[in-house]
């Protein structure tokens, strides 16, 4: 017979929440309690593995070499490939004072010499407190973020450097680091830029063009040798193109004339426009910017802020041009002379009627607002009034400038030339002097017989 012995009953006690809340805490903690790891060697060993490991498994670092005799470049071994390695160059940063390093590349990408040329070009950087990493900095990002801003707050022509930068040299340098562009390279640019194509509305670009975007560069590499991104500024050495500029441009009196007869069919703020720039030869933009309050009317002056050399400059007004600024303040609801229609600024160039009535009268389709500019000097200088004044009236810095690119000689004024020495040619032979007759000195003399002369007393 056999006998079972059963469990010993356990009595059952009231409930209470302190106990209940007591065995839950137990059972919770019985439960976070993780059962013993079991050693899995002995099994492991018997399949003829090793044992494993429970700890997660570091990186392999990857073996390094130097390259002798240039201190700090190193052979890292590649991971992907152990048969390549990446050149890197191991340097103290001078700025912070923390350790860094460049990666130059691979060994397929990068051979020995240069690498070599690099981490010396480098090391040389360091010596001289700069951070070479700093040179990485892509030729597009250093024109954002440092020439843009420069230039906005030094230049007044800042949209002219900017918008050449994006037209011509974006493309072919903008990806390149400021560091490794060399004078090849952009002297590369400059010679793709005189074939043709390069051009959005002529099929060449002017020598001129090529020049202005060459000196932009410059400005551009001057920077960058100012921040220490470069040692030696490319364009330093480049030659400005040759330029063979046009014969200037400027209207004769009876083209003047016929100007004004037909300006009188035009609305009234266009007419004064074009008769101030004739009587003042102002740029267009400066007649724009003008206001009343720089009108000096009890000296005749008109004091300019706003002007292309960056200065403050003084124009002289005629009467004429006194009137006109007259009629202009009561056309006028601010302190411009020619304010927009609608805001505070100025209006804009009215270029499309200048074209407009330039071709009802006869004018060289090619004539702009400047040639206004230039048909006043041209018209000073063939009434007799010298260069120096005429460049002064200008505000140009140079009169070689006056001379070449504002004085228009016109056919008539060579006319009168050829037609004065013709005359002078064609006239009688003047009569000689008698032998016998005496020259009488200018100063008083001294005869001396014998010699036949007179000297000086």
């Amino acid at each position: 017979m056999k006998v079972f012995l059963l469990p010993r009953p356990i009595p059952i006690e009231p409930a209470n929440d302190s106990s209940a809340a007591l065995e839950g805490a137990k059972t919770t903690r019985r439960k976070a309690r993780q059962p013993p790891c079991q050693d899995v060697t002995p099994i492991a060993q018997a399949f003829g593995y090793d044992s494993p490991s429970l700890t997660p498994a570091r990186p392999r670092r990857p073996k390094e070499r130097a390259t002798p005799g240039v201190p700090g470049l190193k052979q890292v071994e590649s991971l992907t490939n152990p048969r390549d390695w990446n050149w890197v160059f191991r340097y103290t940063n001078p700025e912070t004072g923390k350790r860094a390093s460049i990666s130059y590349g691979t060994s397929v990408e990068v051979s020995f010499m240069e690498a070599v040329a690099r981490a010396q070009r480098d090391r040389e950087s360091v010596r001289r407190g700069r951070n070479p990493a700093a040179a990485k900095m892509t030729l597009n990002v250093f024109v954002e973020t440092v020439v843009t801003p420069w230039a906005q707050e030094n230049l007044r022509s800042w949209k002219d450097l900017v918008s050449r930068y994006v037209l011509y040299f974006a493309e072919p340098l903008g990806a390149l680091q400021v560091g490794e562009i060399s004078a090849f390279e952009v002297e590369q640019v400059l010679a793709e830029l005189r074939k043709p194509g390069k051009s959005l509305r002529r099929k060449l670009l002017k020598t001129a063009t090529i020049n202005r975007g060459a000196m932009s560069m410059r400005t551009v590499f001057r920077l960058a040798k100012q921040h220490g991104l470069i040692d030696h500024n490319p364009l330093d050495g480049w030659q400005q193109l040759r330029e063979n500029p046009p014969p200037p441009m400027a209207l004769t009196v009876e083209e003047v004339h016929r100007l004004r007869i037909r300006l009188q069919s035009e609305s009234e703020r266009f007419r004064l426009l074009i008769e101030l720039l004739l009587e003042t030869a102002l740029r267009i933009g400066e007649a724009l910017n003008a206001r009343f309050s720089d009108v000096d009317a009890k000296h005749r002056l008109l004091h300019l802020r706003e002007t292309k050399g960056g200065g403050d400059e003084i124009v002289p007004l005629t009467s004429r041009a006194l009137q006109i600024t007259e009629r202009l303040r009561e056309l006028s609801h601010n302190d411009l002379l020619f304010p927009a229609t609608r805001g505070d600024g100025p209006m804009s160039a009215p270029r499309k009627v200048l074209k407009r009535v330039f071709a009802d009268v006869g004018i060289d389709p090619s004539a702009c607002f400047h040639t206004l500019r230039k048909s006043t000097a041209s018209i000073a200088a063939s009434s007799g009034v010298d260069v120096v004044s005429i460049s002064r009236l200008l505000r140009h810095r140079s009169i070689r400038t006056t001379e070449r690119h504002y004085l228009a000689t016109h056919h008539s004024s060579l006319h009168r030339a050829v037609n004065v020495v013709s005359d002078l040619i064609r006239s009688p032979e003047p009569k000689r002097p008698d032998q016998g007759a005496r020259l009488s000195p200018s100063v008083p003399c001294i005869e001396i017989t014998h010699e036949r002369r007179l000297v000086a007393a």
